[in-house]
């Protein structure tokens, strides 16, 4: 399980390109899959792959 902050920097990115960046490891497959299954969360709600997120967002990902 990972969770961190949506820095200044990181803001306006795609949620997929950010959880790609902090699951280096983790194949492809597996970080979509983690989409699919709603175990990305963005300030408490799911995560879509295609949103844009803001600083201050709070990401949770589990099953990695």
């Amino acid at each position: 399980m990972i969770s961190f902050t949506v820095s200044e920097a990181a803001a306006g990115q795609r949620l997929d390109k950010l959880v790609r960046k902090a699951l280096r490891d983790v194949p492809l497959s597996h970080v979509y899959k983690m989409f699919r299954t709603r175990k990305v969360r963005v300030n408490g709600a799911r995560g879509r792959p295609e949103q844009l997120v803001a600083a201050g967002d709070a990401v949770v990902s589990a099953g990695a």
